[in-house]
């Protein structure tokens, strides 16, 4: 084409024929009708083109259209070529699956309830326990008699002669360990906590969860294949009572850090200077009832976001809800340190600790969950106190330093308590009887090594004079339970188990039949 649309080359042409030098040129006349013939045929191949074009889009447009494409799916399936049913594979028979009813752990009734069971609490009792139906992990068949829902989840599986003798044999091994269970739990006990009479000290009650048809059942020469569901989490305090009180920890904690990494140092740097100067200046061993006043007030108004005197005396206050959290964290590591270096001073950083928690409730959620968690032996976690013990048998430096940091969580935590009683209040965030359910959790499980014992002393250190007066009789029980059952197992213990020995459990035996001693004189 020359690289010319049809009208350019006829104008190039029509130049060239213009001019009188080469008008009647043969050689210009044949260029003419060369050039004439080109923009002919370049005219009808564009058109062909088109038509093409057009032709293609339109057939695009029938063969994707919404309506055409369902009636040619049609037409197809009505068209369709039939297959001989011989030919066709055989499918293969679909066998239907016992349904599962639940996989969450069972109520547990009034009659085998034990502190030592992790999914009740005495905190938040279980609401008609008697009503809700009990079944089996993962078959339909009931293994206690009663309910309706069990009679009518029976028919959901298929009648198989072989699985009924299973679930006969299943049904019959499981309700005979429930009655052993409760045979054992029946036997009378020396302590009654709260109306319910828990299990013996030396044996730790098993889960009252029914077993699971998976626990290798031998039936006729075969064995059923053990179960792979997750473990059970560790008993421990935090667990079991103040499980939602240590997911605000945690929220707790992330703002402290995030204030700690966006503030600017100036701020920080007042904040810490004026909560290291009421805790350094005031806290004494024999502080006056003034300065323990005037400390836990700037305390509670500092928490409460209100205008305080600080450092130097500049008035500042907290504005926002992280530094706040922030200012918390500071307050409870200062007086741990200084309670961890000096252990005299417990009493009065109590006295403080409990007045700013009786006027800030989320302090006094912090501060004893944050106790929990700073110390194995106080949370009564088995696998955290066994990691402790392997530590400190390890290295006598990190004995000593380990055993002053759990000494001074220990005595802060029950000494919150202690206050308590001595300065009673409506809706204490620190009740005594907190500490009346943790001795009978303690001595409703198995001994922890060292962590028992340890834990025991602080307790009775610091509350034992007040749980005298609270529960008299039933205190007296406790004790000579004690007395009598706790420490000779310990002690026992500490012949046979060379762990024990070489963790120093006899010290802290002693130290326990010597505090049961005086409280008793006392």
């Amino acid at each position: 084409s020359f690289g010319l649309s049809g009208e350019d080359e006829y104008a190039s042409t029509a130049e060239l024929i213009v001019s009188p030098s080469s008008a009647f040129s043969c050689k210009s006349i044949r260029h003419v009708n060369e050039v004439q013939q080109l923009q002919k045929s370049l005219l009808v191949d564009r058109e062909r083109r088109s038509r093409q074009f057009d032709g293609k889009l339109a057939e695009h447009k029938a063969k994707f259209s919404p309506k055409v494409r369902d009636v040619n799916i049609l037409e197809k399936s009505m068209n369709s070529v039939t297959i001989d049913p011989t030919t066709l594979p055989k499918a293969s028979p679909t066998v239907s699956k016992p349904k599962l009813i639940s996989s969450t752990p069972l109520p547990v009734s009034k009659t085998n309830f034990s502190f030592s069971n992790p999914s009740t609490s005495i905190l938040s009792p279980i609401p008609n326990i008697e009503n809700i139906p009990r079944f089996r992990d993962s078959l339909a068949t009931p293994l206690f008699k009663g309910t309706d829902a069990s009679k009518t989840a029976r028919t959901e599986t298929k009648e198989v002669p072989t699985a009924k003798k299973i679930d006969d044999g299943l049904a019959k091994t499981k309700l005979d360990s429930v009655k052993e269970e409760r045979g054992e739990e029946s036997k009378p006990t020396s302590l009654l906590i709260d109306d319910r009479r828990p299990t013996s000290t030396s044996v730790t009650p098993t889960s009252t969860r029914p077993s699971s048809p998976s626990e290798n059942p031998v039936v006729e020469g075969r064995v059923e294949k053990e179960n792979t569901s997750p473990p059970p989490s560790e008993w421990s305090l935090s667990n079991v009572y103040y499980s939602e009180e240590m997911m605000e920890l945690k929220s707790f904690l992330d703002d402290a850090r995030m204030f700690e990494s966006r503030s600017g140092i100036t701020t920080r740097s007042l904040i810490k200077r004026s909560i290291l100067e009421k805790v350094t200046v005031t806290s004494k061993r024999h502080a006056t009832t003034e300065e323990i006043y005037s400390t836990s007030d700037f305390f509670s108004r500092l928490l409460s976001m209100e205008e305080v005197q600080g450092f130097n005396k500049e008035t500042f206050r907290l504005r926002e809800k992280m530094s706040v959290h922030y200012a918390m964290t500071l307050v409870v590591e200062h007086y741990l340190g200084l309670l961890e270096r000096d252990s005299s001073l417990a009493d009065t950083i109590c006295s403080v600790l409990y007045s700013v928690s009786t006027h800030c409730r989320s302090f006094a959620i912090f501060l004893s969950t944050s106790l929990l968690s700073k110390s194995a032996f106080l949370d009564m976690d088995k696998s955290k106190c066994s990691d402790v013990v392997s530590g400190m048998t390890t290295d006598s430096q990190s004995m000593q330093d380990v055993m002053a940091r759990e000494k001074a969580v220990c005595s802060l935590f029950y000494g919150l308590h202690s206050s308590s009683s001595k300065k009673p209040i409506k809706d204490s965030p620190f009740p005594l009887s907190s500490i009346w359910r943790i001795v009978g959790c303690t001595l409703n499980r198995a001994p922890i090594l060292l962590a028992t014992p340890f834990s025991l002393t602080e307790l009775l250190k610091a509350c034992g004079t007040e749980l005298q007066s609270r529960y008299g009789i039933q205190m007296e029980k406790m004790t000579s339970l004690i007395q009598d059952k706790l420490i000779p197992q310990l002690e026992q213990d500490l012949e046979k188990n060379q762990e024990s020995r070489k963790a120093g459990n006899a010290a802290f035996i002693s130290a326990l039949r010597s505090t049961i001693d005086l409280l008793i004189i006392s």
